[in-house]
């Protein structure tokens, strides 16, 4: 088996962002209005997902600061991130949306998906609330791991809010520290991958993840489609630096001790560190090793030879706060 490596520390050079620019970056983009059909808010990186008993009418995500500070955010800008000594807040508006009761969550998530009485709260890097999604899903494929406790389950690196648009022009995603943010053509995201992707700074070493971003871009094309993208991580140069063990422990470190911080109580959703065994039977690689699945049966799961700083290979958890 090949030995794959995951890195939590999500790369966000790949980052492609799931909010949408600021007045000064949107100036020179292609402003996309979105049609009358499906809004998608992809957000690739270590983030929670968390709907509140007690506010039933929002979401809330976020990823904490990184202690090292190596994480930035991206910003419809796959090269260009957003000041690291600052927090970013975001709110997408319900003007334009259609209400959802409760969001339908894909079942390939249920692994990182899970009910707590404790949120500690603090001031993140990123906070965004949003309405309640008609859906919660993913763009394949799915990544097998271990946990601290010795179960093995698998992980989606990304995330997929589903919203249904009623009125167009009245969407957008108000910012304290960005203004307000409109969604982009999928188009001009894809351009700029593409030019990322066929720089030196990428080279061969992120060949097979450049496919993995391409593909997901894909899947938000559309003509009933509008896009936003969130990317926070490791800018490209900074991950190239770091050598495997240095990525793998940085992943496991950020999950374990940085993002479950907020949730104290879900020691069950510890990642193993790299290299321990998962339980006999189980089908997983060691450690943080993975294969990548396409949504097939495990008979079916392929390798995939990935690096954590074009696609993200970083993962997140969905909770519920019973709070």
């Amino acid at each position: 088996m090949k030995k794959i490596h995951f890195l939590l520390a999500v790369p966000v050079l790949l980052g492609i962002s799931m909010l949408n620019a600021c007045r000064h970056h949107d100036e020179g983009h292609r402003y996309a209005p979105p049609l009358a059909g499906t809004l998608k808010v992809v957000i690739n990186g270590p983030v929670a997902i968390v709907l509140q008993k007690s506010n039933p009418s929002r979401i809330v995500v976020f990823t904490p600061r990184d202690p090292q500070g190596k994480h930035a955010l991206y910003v419809n800008d796959l090269e260009h991130g957003q000041d690291k000594q600052k927090n970013y807040h975001f709110k997408l508006l319900p003007d334009g949306l259609k209400a959802a009761a409760t969001p339908s969550i894909d079942p390939y998530l249920a692994d990182f998906t899970a009910q707590t009485d404790l949120w500690k709260q603090e001031e993140y890097f990123v906070t965004v609330e949003l309405p309640i999604p008609t859906k919660i899903t993913f763009a394949p494929p799915l990544h097998s791991i271990n946990f601290e406790n010795g179960t093995a389950g698998y992980m989606a690196t990304n995330f997929v809010l589903e919203y249904q648009v009623t009125e167009p022009g009245r969407v957008k995603m108000d910012s304290r520290e960005l203004s307000s943010v409109h969604p982009l053509a999928t188009s001009e995201l894809q351009e700029q991958y593409v030019k990322l992707c066929g720089g030196a700074a990428a080279g061969t070493r992120f060949h097979d993840s450049c496919i993995e971003i391409r593909n997901l871009l894909a899947q938000c094309a559309g003509s009933q489609n509008s896009v936003f993208f969130l990317g926070v991580g490791m800018p490209l140069a900074d991950q190239a630096k770091m050598n495997r063990d240095e990525e793998d422990y940085h992943a496991v470190h950020f999950f374990n001790d940085v993002l479950l911080r907020s949730f104290p109580h879900l020691t069950s959703k510890r990642l193993a560190p790299a290299g321990t065994p998962g339980r006999e039977g189980t089908g997983g690689p060691r450690g943080m090793l993975m294969q990548a699945s396409l949504k097939l049966p495990v008979s079916r799961i392929r390798a995939l030879p990935v690096s954590a700083v074009i696609d993200c290979k970083a993962g997140g958890l969905i909770v519920t706060t019973t709070q």
